[in-house]
């Protein structure tokens, strides 16, 4: 763990100020900070100028060692190379950068469950497709959790104003990454951006 008193923006309002925060987080030693992570809350803030509450984005990274995963939370255009450097030497990790908040959550529960995310972005985009040609009013779909007794995968389709549930066949799944390359050893953003890009 690591703390630092970090500087942020609000969106609302512009008023720059500070919050303390982790930078750095390791699997299995702060549950709190952890459940935060998984529920989306980590990145709230609040500002003491406008009161009001968002999600703001700052450097962070999350290690999981057991799950054999490494996030690296920031902007895109706060990227650099010298983000390769950290945990170089960990070849067994799969290393992934996340630009987007309300990603996090997701990206952690794709990564415990053993899976490859990268093929996780190509299934929701197909069914993001599917169901928008059904009805325009389809915003997202969002990985749920797999259910390994039935090799099953669920994923949340979100609407305008409701949300359902659909599972695939883990067969669908194993079939894409049979066709895609071995993972490298360099921090990645795997989103649909990414998954868009292969579709070429």
């Amino acid at each position: 763990m690591k703390t630092a008193l970090i500087e942020l923006r609000c969106p609302m309002c512009g008023a720059i100020f500070h919050k303390k925060s982790e930078t750095l987080l390791l699997y299995g030693f702060e549950s709190n900070d952890e459940a935060r992570l998984r529920d989306g809350t980590f990145f709230t803030a609040h500002c003491p100028i406008c009161g009001k509450e968002s999600k703001i984005l700052h450097n962070f990274l999350y290690i999981d060692k057991e799950h054999h995963f490494a996030i690296l939370v920031k902007s895109r255009k706060d990227m650099v190379e010298s983000d390769q450097e950290l945990y170089a030497r960990d070849a067994h990790l799969r290393k992934r950068y996340v630009s987007k908040v309300d990603e996090i959550p997701e990206k952690i529960r794709v990564l415990e469950d053993g899976l490859d995310d990268r093929v996780i972005e190509i299934l929701k985009l197909k069914l993001l497709r599917q169901y928008q040609r059904k009805t325009p009013d389809v915003k997202n779909v969002i990985y749920h959790d797999s259910d390994r007794q039935s090799e099953t995968l669920w994923f949340d389709i979100l609407y305008t104003d409701r949300e359902d549930i659909v599972g695939i066949e883990k067969i669908s799944y194993d079939r894409i990454l049979k066709q895609l390359p071995v993972d490298g050893m360099r921090f990645v953003e795997i989103d649909r951006d990414w998954a868009l890009s292969q579709d070429r």
